[in-house]
């Protein structure tokens, strides 16, 4: 048996964690129209809560998992009290699409109470080899959260591969790559980047640099109380203003305006 996709997505495939913990809620626990550039996953436990999306509506009930997908506008609320852990991450195979972001919906699954206590307990052991349980855990989620999506990655897996190493340059330093830079890297022309990029990736390479730095910068402002100065020395821009410019050229707001629209306790 040598099954050289099964070995390539499992090398490749990248599940990272951004915020976890055990939440205890009440009905304190209100935001409204939410966006988040990471995936929100509830394990339930006890209480209720109430999802709003699309003009649906889907309860948080105990013994489920819950995903809430990368980009989907959402409003949340606990009428009384809630108990859940949580996981805020990206699910990723090649460069810098979720797996998840074209879901215009949150999926639920039924999850056994016990599991959801073991995840907990695991998390907060210090042991690798607990650790390493929980991913488990983790990862049995998030697959049977891809089954129920009928997400398949099969078909354009292959031509991503293609651009691993451009996608792994951007996502060092999203702020200072350019074509020309990435096209001298991969031994490329940089006409011939441009061209063979867009026809198999259907964007450009500039375009491609800039929603990867973009996504990064998001998740930076809701997970992080970083000053904006500091975000933007970090992502290599020469000062604040420049910065911020850039952002609410391509994202409509300011990068602080941002940030208290879609910040939310856990």
């Amino acid at each position: 048996m040598n099954n050289r996709l099964f070995e390539a997505s499992f090398n490749r495939l990248n599940l990272h964690i951004l915020e976890s913990g055990l939440f205890l809620g009440d009905n304190s626990w209100i935001h409204k129209d939410i966006v988040s550039p990471f995936n929100r996953i509830y394990w339930m436990m006890e209480g209720e809560g109430i999802l709003t999306f699309g003009g649906q509506s889907m309860k948080l009930l105990p013994h489920h998992a819950y995903l809430i997908p990368t980009g989907l506008t959402c409003s949340y609320r606990c009428p009384d009290k809630l108990t859940k852990f949580y996981l805020h991450a990206t699910v990723r195979l090649s460069g810098h699409e979720d797996l998840f972001s074209r879901l215009h919906s949150c999926l639920e699954l039924p999850w056994p109470r016990e599991r959801t206590a073991e995840m907990v307990r695991l998390a907060e052991s210090t042991s690798l080899a607990d650790a390493l349980r929980c991913k488990s855990l983790i990862l049995e989620t998030t697959a049977a959260f891809l089954l129920a999506a009928d997400i398949h990655t099969e078909e354009n897996f292959q031509v991503q591969s293609r651009y691993e190493k451009l996608f792994q340059l951007v996502a060092m330093k999203p702020a200072e790559a350019t074509p020309v830079q990435l096209a001298k890297s991969l031994k490329l022309h940089p006409d011939q980047l441009q061209r063979d990029f867009r026809r198999e990736m259907g964007m450009t390479v500039q375009q491609y640099i800039r929603i990867s730095l973009l996504e990064s910068v998001k998740i930076r402002l809701q997970t992080t109380g970083d000053p904006i100065r500091v975000i933007a020395s970090d992502f290599g821009f020469p000062d604040e203003f420049y910065f911020s410019r850039m952002f609410r050229r391509h994202v409509g707001v300011s990068p602080r305006a941002y940030r208290q629209n879609n910040r939310m306790s856990f």
